[in-house]
């Protein structure tokens, strides 16, 4: 983002991730960074479907270029902890979008 935040966009309204703890996921990750007060480096927004629907619930740093999928939100622990604090991607989260185009 512009404003010097990181967007990470959580599908909340897609007919799965509403279904699968999207809205739970969005809270779970919002809560930890509330409670790390890094909102100012942070921005976690809900998304319209983002088009993996049987892969869901999804959440994606657009600026990392990295797509999660299958996120629960005891997931959102780990996420904090590995990728927005480390920079180190979760490998058993990443959503390979080569596999899904074959």
């Amino acid at each position: 983002m512009s404003d010097g935040t990181n967007l990470i966009l959580v599908c909340t309204k897609g007919k799965h991730c509403k279904r699968r703890e999207g809205k739970d996921v969005f809270r779970a990750l919002k809560k930890r960074i509330s409670k790390y007060k890094l909102e100012d480096y942070y921005k976690v927004e809900k998304a319209e479907c983002l088009g993996y629907c049987k892969m869901g619930p999804i959440v994606s740093i657009p600026e990392a270029e990295i797509t999660y999928c299958h996120v629960r939100p005891s997931d959102c622990r780990t996420i904090f902890k590995r990728y927005l604090r480390a920079k180190k991607p979760i490998k058993r989260l990443i959503l390979d979008k080569k596999v899904l185009a074959h």
